[in-house]
């Protein structure tokens, strides 16, 4: 037996060299193998040379790079299957085998493989001179190929033969690859060429390891080049480092500027046909490319799912056929055999059609996978730009829609979590809108065709229930939005009970806040059981439709049709109602997103659509096309706007003047502008305009010369004001108004402010009579200026709604480089006037014009500080230059407060601020706009929170020497009136009108009453400037450059000097005790919400405050799966998968049964036709009655089991929330300072979403899929039990992969879940500081910061689900594997004789449900996991330390106690018992409690026995002995050994510089402190012996950061319902706020919104003061409780103190000397210790005390 066969002249060529076909067959073997040697040998040259081991890659693309994979790969097939049909050829005659009919194929299958590897290596070599060997093999190789055919088409081979065809498609391959080389060839040049034309690889992909668009295409489609970073995620733990950076084409900006300008086309749009713009038009029109591509791939993916279920049949048929027959028996060696094999008798073949449905199967799994793929990703990009538009939207958004309560920072935190999230998931399920009716077309058909009308009727069922899975959809959609809107609301207050946490622990308010979350909770969890209960109906109808529709369907069938139910078309038909199984279930999960996505993109574009303030034109900030175009095209940054100058009448919103750009298109394209803005302003006429001028006008240079005069000019100021310049300029001089440019470089060495410079004092020009009062001008030279801002008859208000305005007719002018001081009683209108300047209001009518050349810098009155370090929060983005940075330091007077923090200004400052006191977050905002270079700036009252001296040296440091006297433009508002003094104009505020305005000698003409109430003040102020000029005495350590001290602050004598100064590093700095201060308003001790005695002594490098987010590694651990089980409660979890295994069980006896009836009429059709009668009569009613009854139960359990699991999870989520929630609220204080705030809500928006909503259906679909796989492996394992040799192997494998898999995975879900945070933190922050953020024109920054965060959390997610995609393509092929070896194995066994052929069907069925099904099972276990890190982290804030809430030791006060009482609601939820033991007090058992919280004893009554009296205190004696207090265990002690007593009704004041331990003190009254030694009593009992609840309740504290919450003003002032409305209306009189309520619609009954933003601060303070009337504690104490109040208001409120107060013992932390004063004993602290304390009569006539010299400064 040869080569050729048994013939010996095989290989004569006699007749010609064509007409024998083995020897044409050797010598289509030449280039084949000829190739193999010589690439072979390149390769092997290359990896072992130089070049090869440097492992360089260069992921360069040939021309047709994608073509040439595609034919390559169809050649490769192409080989494999002349192979198949060569061995199917030599199996016709074993007799006389010939191994040329097969063998030149195998080589040729081998060469074909090695040209891939080849050519792979030449585009990573990027060396295209190698591709000549490819040119010529695929020369040589069509050449052979055409001799080929020329020779079997003369042996007589046919049209219907397959070796005619195979090789004619050989020819086409083979020439297509010809062409493409040739190509290459002349577009690379490689060859034959003079000059080479080679690719350059991009240059990101060195930084990058997300290399999708880099790889070929075979690693393209399978996900092979993701394999690296699995490979890395198994061996160690993965970190964002291992990720690399995101390529251009995924960052944020660039997906956010194409729906950005999708999105503006719409607005156009929708503007013209007079409708609201669709978010859906703009995001299709944006990606729609990918969609498009993915499209077809889920297209063919769907067409070549039907090939399984087709093919059952004809297997089924070819075991029957060929068992009836043996082979040996009909072919003899006398038999004539075909030379060629019939196309029809080669795919009618058992063994060919199993090889095509595995090659099918796996062609289906790509196309599918990859659409996922495309999808995902396009949705991972929607996603990102939809959360970067609202953050971009957020940052134009008008305040008003915040503080007027019609937006809260809940819902536009679910705008860019929930909503975002919603859009995402409808791209993964969008085509699945026309996949699904095309799928259940298509089957419709194969039914019919293999059934009849029977299949009709039985799938008419699918049909009918679509009709109704459409209502429960529209259900689902108006459930969703009550969810939506519940949990917006929910999210709205638990972000006021988070961040107002310190004050509702302080008024042991937190159960009641608590309660309202509960309630909200309680509603929101009603519609989510509704929802949870109808995707439960869903799934059922997905489940059970099917099964129901078989039973009609054969049933049916034996009734109406002829011919016999074979078992071929049985499976084949069962095949296909489970390809219906997949439509069904995609078509539920279609219809919730669609519904899901409506809504969002509904919430969505109202608020993309809300007014906008106008006032960022100053800064240019919003987004052009051509920074569109800019990101479009993967440039670095995005611009935003230009330079534009324009004049705006705000009222009518028209355009006064033209546009003009600063480029080259000139005016022309500022009309275009104007034209434009038009039409997008078209669909919002009915907005009312905000106030800030969109654009700026240009005036008169004054700086340049003396004696100028304005021109007239349509855009120029009236401004003639004559003002003192500088005597010392020269004539001609330039007095820029910004600093000298050269000291914004580092390195420079000029130096234009002298460290030892006097600062300049600049006075107003008043009329001659003040004289005596009134320092004049410094010099005579007077020029003319322009106005740097100027109101003409404006009308703002703070509502859209109201044509009632709050500032009434305000025209007013601020000079350029002058200070204006805006002044007036508590709610006139002063912030009001800056926030109208600022464009935050609504302006009714007038006009307002910014100078050209205007920037602002402003500092709020309530600072606004952010969670980074503290050189950060000066910079604000800006450059660091140490010279300048460390001058403004010493000028708002940071450098002693810096030397206290443990990592100096690198100290991490928390959020808010919290590390910092209320003193130094002003002072570092009063930096942040000197650091600004802006040349305009606003001061919200930042003087009122700083100590008297702090707060003159920053006034005449700061604010005098290096603003005023640089020209810069400065609008202070205060309520110290020592300051108008040196204004060069003043603007007096009442009742929301400016009252008066001018130079103080104007105003004193004016209003002579009124400047006889400030001349005292002023004469003062005189006197200290002539007393500043004659000494300079030094300041106090917390002010001032100098080192730090050596001797204990303890020991400080605070001794001052008044005849000599000191000099400190070369600063003069004005004394403590350099004179008297001006006033009783002055400071004396800055206010502190937080001394900042609690930092942290961590490393001084870092000083981080912050803790890191807590990140579990590994596989998520059992407790957690334990925990989450015994949350859903473990009994029902048992029955639940008891009952799931019952209706498992019963789905496989059904098609057990109907594989056996099958059968027999198999039997019955084959063998003995005359009995099919005698089976109908006798036997098929016994058939159908046996597999109704399995299918009936069968539905019935799947309708018991998916609305029971539903229920379960529902149970879960409820009781893990409260559990977070009641745990969270008992949490220490330390713990809310150290932790974001958007972390903590981040586990109740993100983690508890995942789990209402998610969880219930994932948990779902890994149990089905688990139990389908495990049926289908039993089924095929019965039918052939050969089929373990290969299911073992597969089963550790498929272990082995999950193990690998999961691996990386759960760290890229940790990864994702991790980043979260600080999008939303940064967010968070944003909205806190929205109008800082505008008025230094810092959107921008803002913006990239956070594009930077959702990039972050893009790399994380986006490998996540490319790793999701290689994993479920690795088990779609296994899956596909399992189909081929079920269908080979079954079909091997039939026709051996060892199986009944009806079980080839049911077996080929199972193993195409396991393939499907073994890819589901996978991803929803990894899914499950991913998603139990939810639970993880919910669970981590379920078993945080609590406070010790009662004498024992235990956690729980008396109002959570009653909270769980209250919450009987939550009744239907069942209960374990709870556990009263503290050693108990663990994780484990703490989650056995539906509240999580361990409860105190009861008594019979049911409530909690309090061990003290319910009247103490009766006194309000506060003993401390050997007190020593800390933050936490393991930082030092803030207080130590303090010992005082202060008697009952004493007034007593703590002074002490910041950091000194005031408020640790006072904290620890509250137990917020670890009292870690000593005791401090009250009235004689020991308060850590006393229930927290108790001890808070019995003592009131009025902070310095006053704290309001959204609600009415009855239940800001008293929450618990105990005051009659007579005791409210007493406290607001008192409180001085009557009036103010009164004109608020409802009165008591008025709406407060979030954070009280529709009051001033001073108002919100006086509610605070309100609140602790209404309590009438018997200990008061008050910090900076009056600090933003006027003049008039403050010394009202101390008079209300003093009587309303005299039966009660008050401590204060001291910050009016007038009020220290009267006090009957003061307290003077520093570093944790007392050094006075005596009455303040005492202390005063020791002249050596340290409040002796202070009062001395307040009278001298």
């Amino acid at each position: 037996m040869g080569f050729c066969g048994p013939s010996t002249n095989a290989l004569s060529v006699e007749t010609g060299v064509l007409a024998n076909e083995c020897y044409v067959d050797v010598l289509n073997i030449i280039p084949h193998s000829v190739f193999f040697l010589i690439s072979v040998s390149i390769l092997v040259a290359w990896r072992h040379s130089f070049f090869g081991k440097l492992n360089i890659v260069t992921w360069v693309h040939f021309q047709g790079h994608t073509l040439r994979w595609i034919i390559t790969l169809s050649l490769l097939c192409l080989n494999v299957v002349e192979i198949a049909e060569g061995v199917l050829l030599a199996s016709l005659d074993p007799g006389h085998l010939r191994y040329h009919v097969f063998i030149p194929q195998c080589i040729s299958t081998i060469s074909t493989g090695i040209s891939i590897a080849y050519y792979h290596s030449v585009e990573m070599w990027n060396s295209p001179r190698f591709l000549v060997l490819l040119l010529l093999y695929w020369s040589g190789s069509v050449t052979c190929k055409i001799l080929k055919i020329v020779s079997i088409t003369s042996d007589g081979v046919e049209l219907t033969d397959v070796r005619f065809w195979l090789t004619l498609i050989g020819i086409v391959f083979y020439s297509v690859l010809l062409l493409i080389e040739l190509n290459v060839l002349r577009i690379q040049r490689y060859a034959l060429f003079k000059e080479k034309n080679l690719l350059q690889p991009l240059d990101e992909i060195a930084e990058t390891r997300y290399i999708y668009s880099y790889v070929n295409f075979l690693s393209k489609a399978t996900f092979w080049w993701i394999l690296g970073l699995l490979r890395e995620g198994y061996k160690h733990v993965l970190d964002l480092q291992h990720l690399g950076r995101l390529p251009s084409t995924e960052h944020a900006k660039t997906n956010l500027a194409k729906l950005h300008r999708t999105f503006e086309e719409e607005k156009i749009r929708a503007g013209n046909r007079g409708g609201e713009p669709s978010l859906t038009r703009s995001y299709l029109k944006a990606f729609w490319p990918m969609l498009a591509l993915a499209g077809v791939y889920k297209l063919l993916g769907d067409l070549l799912g039907f090939v399984g279920p087709w093919f059952i049949e004809a297997i089924v048929d070819y075991a029957y056929v060929t068992r009836d027959r043996t082979v040996l028996d009909n072919v003899t060696h006398n038999a004539t055999v075909d030379r060629y094999v019939h196309v029809d008798s080669f795919f009618s073949n058992g063994y060919v059609l199993s090889a095509t449905l595995f090659f099918t199967c796996l062609l289906q799994k790509t196309f599918l996978q990859n659409h996922h793929f495309l999808v995902i990703r396009e949705a991972i990009r929607l996603r990102n730009s939809v959360q970067g538009m609202v953050y971009e939207k957020a940052l134009r958004l008008s305040t008003l829609m915040l503080s007027s309560d019609k937006l809260s920072t809940g819902q536009i935190l679910n705008y860019m979590s929930t909503d975002a999230y919603f859009l995402h998931n409808l791209f993964f399920m969008m085509h699945y809108i026309w996949a699904v009716p095309v799928q259940m077309t298509i089957a419709f058909v194969l039914m019919y065709m293999k059934l009849g009308i029977s299949a009709v009727i039985g799938a008419s069922v699918v049909v009918l229930v679509v009709p109704f899975q459409y209502l429960v959809a529209r259900t689902l959609s108006k459930l969703q939005k009550k969810i939506l809107h519940y949990s917006d609301e929910r999210m709205k207050k638990t972000t006021e009970l988070v961040h107002g946490i310190r004050a509702l622990k302080l008024f042991t308010w937190e159960t009641l806040f608590c309660k309202r979350v509960e309630a909200m909770r309680k509603e929101e969890m009603k519609f989510v059981l509704r929802h949870s209960l109808l995707l439960g109906l869903m799934d059922f109808i997905t489940v059970g439709t099917p099964v129901a529709g078989m039973l009609i369907t054969f049933s049916v069938y034996t009734l109406v049709e002829e011919e016999p139910m074979t078992s071929g078309r049985v499976f084949s038909t069962v095949a296909l109602f489970n390809v219906f199984l997949l439509p069904l279930f995609t078509f539920t999960l279609v219809l919730h997103n669609i519904v899901n996505a409506r809504v969002s993109a509904n919430r969505i574009v109202p608020f993309l659509m809300a007014p906008e303030v106008e006032g960022l034109s100053l800064h240019d900030d919003h987004m052009t096309s051509e920074a569109i175009q800019a990101a479009e095209e993967g440039e670095e940054r995005v611009e935003f706007g230009h330079d534009l100058s324009v004049r705006f009448q705000i009222g009518s919103g028209k355009f006064l003047t033209s546009a003009s750009r600063k480029s080259s298109e000139g005016f022309n394209h500022g009309q275009k502008q104007n034209s434009s803005t038009e039409k997008l302003q078209a669909p919002m006429k009915k907005i009312r305009k905000h106030s800030a001028p969109p654009r700026m006008i240009t005036g008169l240079d004054a700086r340049k010369h003396k004696d100028m005069r304005p021109k007239p000019s349509s855009n120029s100021l009236n401004a003639s004001q004559l003002v003192p310049l500088d005597p010392g300029r020269k004539s001609g001089q330039s007095s820029s108004s910004s600093v000298d440019k050269n000291e914004y470089h580092a390195g420079t060495t000029s130096d234009p402010d002298s460290d030892t410079e006097q600062p300049v004092m600049v006075s107003s020009s008043v009329s001659t009579e003040d004289v005596s009062d009134i320092k004049t001008g410094l010099g005579e030279s007077l020029v003319e200026v322009r106005n740097s801002v100027e109101v003409k008859g404006g009308n703002f208000c703070w509502e859209f709604d109201s044509d009632q305005p709050f500032l009434k007719n305000i025209s007013v002018k601020i000079p350029v480089g002058k200070l204006t001081v805006v002044i007036g009683q508590v709610g006139s209108g002063k912030s009001s006037l800056l926030s109208a300047l600022l464009g935050e209001m609504i302006t009714l009518s007038g006009t307002l014009e910014w100078c050209r050349g205007t920037k602002i810098a402003y500092v709020a009155q309530k600072p606004w500080i952010l969670n980074t370090s503290l050189r950060n929060n000066i910079l604000g983005g800006q450059p660091f230059v140490w010279k300048k940075y460390k001058r403004i330091l010493a000028a708002c007077a940071l450098n002693t407060d810096i030397e206290l923090l443990p990592g100096g200004d690198l100290t991490e400052i928390g959020e808010k601020g919290i590390n910092l006191s209320g003193g130094q977050k002003q002072r570092v905002s009063i930096a942040r706009a000197l650091y600004s270079e802006a040349n305009t700036v606003l001061l919200d009252d930042p003087l009122s929170a700083l100590d008297s001296h702090v707060a003159k040296h920053v006034f005449n440091t700061a604010i005098t020497q290096r603003l005023i006297r640089k020209k810069h433009t400065v609008i202070l508002v205060t309520h110290a009136v020592q300051y108008l003094c040196r204004a060069h104009h003043i603007i007096v505020m009442k009742d929301g009108k400016v009252k008066h305005q001018g130079s103080l000698g104007d105003i004193k003409k004016a209003d002579p009453q009124l400047y006889e109430s400030w001349r005292l003040t002023l004469r003062e102020a005189k006197k200290k400037e002539e007393n500043e000029q004659s000494s300079v005495t030094p300041l106090s350590p917390c002010v001032g450059q100098g080192p730090a001290q050596t001797q204990s602050r303890s020991s400080w004598t605070w001794k001052v000097s008044h005849a000599g100064s000191l000099q400190s590093q070369g600063m003069r700095l004005l004394g403590v005790a350099s004179g008297r201060q001006l006033s009783k308003l002055s400071v004396m001790t800055e206010a502190s919400s937080e001394d900042g005695d609690g930092l942290d002594n961590g490393d001084s490098t870092t000083g981080q405050l912050i803790k890191e987010e807590h990140k579990e590694t590994g596989s998520v651990s059992r407790h957690i799966y334990f925990s989450f089980l015994r949350a859903c409660s473990l009994w029902l979890v048992v029955l639940l998968v008891v009952l799931k295994l019952a209706r498992q069980s019963l789905v496989v006896a059904a098609d057990y049964w109907l594989s056996v009836w099958a059968g027999r009429v198999d039997a019955v059709v084959r063998y003995n036709t005359t009995g099919l009668q005698e089976l109908t009569d006798k036997e098929t009613g016994y058939y159908i009655h046996v597999y109704f009854i399995l299918c009936v139960s069968a539905v019935l359990l799947t309708l018991i089991t998916t609305l029971a699991e539903q229920f379960i999870i529902f149970m879960a989520a409820c009781r893990l929330h409260l559990r977070m929630l009641r745990n969270i609220i008992l949490s220490p204080i330390r713990f809310f300072d150290t932790t974001p705030s958007g972390r903590i809500l981040n586990r109740f928006s993100a983690d508890t979403a995942a789990i209402d909503l998610k969880m219930g259906a994932r948990v779902a679909h890994l149990s089905r899929s688990v139990l389908g796989c495990v049926a289908g492996v039993v089924v095929v394992t019965i039918s052939t039990p050969y089929f373990l040799l290969l299911i073992i192997p597969l089963t550790v494998l498929y272990i082995m992969v999950q193990k690998f898999y999961l691996a990386t995975s759960r760290e890229l879900q940790r990864l994702d879940s991790l980043t979260k945070s600080p999008l939303f933190s940064h967010f968070s922050e944003t909205l806190n500081g929205l109008q800082t953020i505008r008025a230094f024109g810092h959107q921008k920054v803002f913006l990239e910061k956070a594009l930077f965060h959702i990039d972050n959390n893009t790399i994380p997610y986006l490998f996540l689900h490319t790793v999701n995609r290689v994993m479920g393509i690795f088990l779609d092929y296994m899956g596909s594997l399992i189909v081929f070896a079920a269908a080979m194995f079954s079909l091997t066994s039939a026709l051996y004789g060892n199986t009944d052929p009806a079980f080839i069907g049911m077996s080929i069925a199972y193993a195409l449900m396991m393939c499907d099904g073994l890819n589901w099972a996978i991803r929803c276990a990894a899914d499950v996991e991913l998603q139990m890190n939810a639970v993880e982290r919910i669970k981590e804030y379920s078993e945080l330390p609590q406070e010790p809430y009662n004498s024992s030791g235990k956690s729980v006060s008396q109002s959570v106690v009653n909270a769980v009482e209250r919450i009987k609601e939550y009744s239907e939820l069942p209960q374990e018992p709870y556990n009263s033991s503290v050693s108990q007090m663990n994780a484990v058992k703490r989650i056995k409690e539906y509240s999580e919280l361990p409860q105190e004893p009861y008594n019979s009554s049911g409530y909690i026995s309090l061990p003290s009296d319910e009247t103490w205190p009766t006194g309000g004696e506060i003993c401390f002995s050997e007190v020593s207090v800390r933050y936490a265990k393991d930082l030092e002690p803030v207080l130590r050994n303090i010992s005082f007593t202060i008697k009952a009704k004493e007034k007593v004041g703590l002074c002490g510089r910041t950091g000194s331990g005031k408020t640790s003190l006072t904290s620890s009254l509250f137990r917020i402190l670890d009292i870690f030694e000593g005791s401090i009593l009250i009235d004689g009992k020991d308060i850590t012996k006393i229930p927290l609840t108790q001890l808070r309740s019995a003592i009131t504290a009025i902070p310095q950061d006053p704290l309001l919450f959204s609600g009415t003003v009855r239940y800001n002032l008293d929450p618990e319902g105990l005051k009659d409305d007579e005791e409210i209306w007493s406290a607001l009189d008192m409180a001085q706020l009557k009036d103010t309520v009164t004109l608020i619609t409802n009165k008591l009954d008025g709406m407060i919104t979030e954070g009280g933003e529709n009051f001033s601060v001073g108002q919100r303070q006086l509610f605070c003061f309100a609140r602790a009337l209404l309590r009438k504690s018997k200990i008061l104490i008050l910090d900076e409780a009056t600090a933003s109040v006027d003049a008039v208001t403050d010394s009202l409120i101390q008079d209300v103190i003093a009587k309303a107060f005299a039966d009660k013992t008050v401590i204060t932390v001291a910050h009016r000397i007038s009020t220290i004063e009267s006090y009957d004993k003061v307290i003077v602290l520093e570093e944790g210790h007392i050094i006075e304390m005596d009455s303040p009569a005492t202390l005063l006539n020791n002249q050596d005390s340290f409040f002796y010299r202070l009062a001395r400064q307040h009278k001298d």
